[in-house]
């Protein structure tokens, strides 16, 4: 059983808890989106929580925010639950699930939950969660359709790679009309370099693509489906915050191009330059985001 994580004293799961209630009452998405995300500020500035975990939550909270408050209510939940070793989904029926909990392991055996775990179960299941237990300590409970995967075929990576490639482009384009606040001339300037300098990038992709597979490889109605997915992963949040996961979603999908190009004996040396240097320029986007983030 994971360490229950509620009993440290001044921490954003504890503060959770103790506020749960009352969050769960805000009846305005943003609004509670933003007032959690004002304390988790304050526990960052105070080390109680790290910059790499607070920009890994903001960014979880944010895409969170864009499936409207079912969602926002199920990533604090489930938040809150993880250090306790539970999880929750939205119940299809009457909650109270709690009642017969058993293991992940092979025997199924019964356990007894804590007392603090039998208290946060009870407080959760009471706005309509079902809550379980979990093999381990995951943070990340925002369902989303799983877009980085095992390639099925060298053909299929490269579309995918070259599918996020527009669809960052057309992101990087939308930040740059829509920047906005203190930093407007700043992000207006940034994002525009970006989405410039991606043509040529793009461009040799598609190309390398009609080369070993034919120009069907690259029909519109294949690569846009595709595109779409990537652009709906990235909605709602703020534009800094979808740029660097959208270039975290680029370093992944280059990786699994460039392995499964490799172990099907079909990485050329102009693709293992291609996708090494992309890798390389996309980098250096993420470092200049994350300087912006870092404000």
């Amino acid at each position: 059983m994971p360490k229950d994580l509620t009993q440290a004293a001044d921490n954003p799961t504890r503060w959770l808890h103790d506020n749960y209630s009352a969050l769960m009452g805000i009846q305005n998405p943003e609004e509670l989106h933003n007032y959690v995300v004002e304390a988790f500020v304050d526990f960052n500035k105070r080390g109680a929580l790290g910059n790499e975990n607070f920009r890994k939550f903001k960014m979880d909270i944010d895409r969170a925010l864009s499936g409207g408050m079912a969602r926002l209510q199920s990533y604090l939940s489930n938040y809150m639950l993880a250090g306790a070793g539970m999880r929750a989904e939205w119940a299809n029926s009457t909650p109270g699930m709690m009642a017969t909990m058993i293991t992940e392991d092979l025997d199924c055996n019964c356990v007894a939950l804590t007392e603090e775990q039998e208290r946060l179960a009870a407080l959760v299941e009471s706005y309509g969660f079902t809550v379980t237990l979990c093999e381990e300590n995951v943070l990340d409970f925002v369902e989303e359709e799983e877009l980085i995967s095992e390639a099925g075929s060298t053909q299929d990576a490269l579309q995918e790679a070259l599918a996020l490639l527009r669809a960052q482009q057309w992101n990087y384009w939308s930040s740059h009309w829509q920047a906005q606040g203190d930093n407007a001339y700043g992000n207006h300037l940034l994002f525009q370099r970006l989405y410039e300098g991606m043509e040529d990038r793009i461009d040799a992709l598609a190309e390398k693509i009609v080369g070993y597979f034919g120009s069907d490889a690259v029909d519109d109605s294949l690569i846009i489906e595709k595109t779409q997915k990537w652009i709906k992963k990235w909605e709602g949040g703020e534009s800094v915050s979808r740029a660097i996961l959208s270039e975290h979603d680029m370093q992944s999908t280059f990786k699994t191009a460039y392995d499964k190009l490799k172990e099907d004996d079909a990485l050329s040396l102009g693709l293992d330059d291609y996708l090494m240097a992309a890798a390389n320029d996309h980098e250096t986007n993420l470092y200049l985001l994350q300087q912006v983030d870092k404000g």
